[in-house]
């Protein structure tokens, strides 16, 4: 957590929230439990757009103005900044955004989130014994015990971790190589483009230090997961 302290000498208000995490707030319910719970994947964001509602309805009782609310994180707490960006219904709730080692490459597709969701269920009735419904019920710590098992189990090649099977978590690359040979591999360097063309007078560009560190810690395009699965089976 960070001391917001400093910034409030400034005569800025800080505000920090918080937001469910792994499986109470990113894992896709709907393929295990049906389309009741459409939209699990996203609970962490609705988290934060509840925050930025209250916000709204409540920060000029703090001497805030409702109509300049900048939202702003560090790695993850970025990455979910520069999600917001896309949410339309999030649109009305800030103004300005301060992203710092964010990106929105960890965005999947509902395709990826289902296979993730199966691939979790799998790891579930390993771990229990049980069915996909006992989730409702379950201890939050059987919930995390899973989770740290079923990322373990992902993560088991040193290199890249991978785990290569048609109906389960299909890929998680973690980009070990310095930026130059990562782009010889192939793979795009789309994520940063597309973030240097989304600046305008709000967003303030990343200098070419930053896109060349942030790179290191980019996860691969999909689109090239398939020949870094073939070069692994090898």
């Amino acid at each position: 957590m960070y001391d917001g302290s400093e910034i409030t000498q400034e005569g800025v208000l800080c505000i920090s929230v918080a937001y469910r995490l792994g499986v109470f707030g990113f894992l896709d319910l709907a393929p295990l439990l049906g389309a009741d719970y459409a939209g699990s994947a996203n609970n962490a964001l609705r988290d934060l757009m509840a925050a930025l509602k209250w916000i709204q309805d409540n920060i000029a009782a703090f001497s805030g103005d409702p109509t300049r609310v900048t939202i702003g994180g560090e790695s993850a707490g970025a990455k979910l900044t520069d999600i917001l960006m896309g949410v339309p219904t999030a649109k009305p709730l800030f103004h300005q955004m301060i992203s710092e080692s964010g990106g929105g490459e960890r965005v999947w597709t509902r395709a990826q989130s289902q296979s993730v969701a199966h691939g979790f269920a799998d790891e579930w009735h390993s771990l229990t014994g049980n069915d996909p419904s006992t989730l409702l019920t379950a201890p939050a710590d059987t919930l995390i015990k899973a989770q740290r098992q079923f990322i373990a189990a992902c993560h088991s090649i040193s290199l890249y971790a991978a785990r290569l099977t048609e109906d389960s978590f299909r890929f998680i690359p973690r980009n070990r190589s310095p930026p130059a040979q990562a782009a010889g591999n192939g793979c795009s360097s789309a994520p940063i483009a597309m973030k240097a063309r989304c600046s305008s007078a709000r967003t303030r560009k990343e200098t070419p230090w930053q896109r060349t560190w942030a790179t290191c810690f980019l996860t691969i395009s999909p689109r090239c997961t398939r020949g870094i699965a073939k070069s692994i089976r090898k």
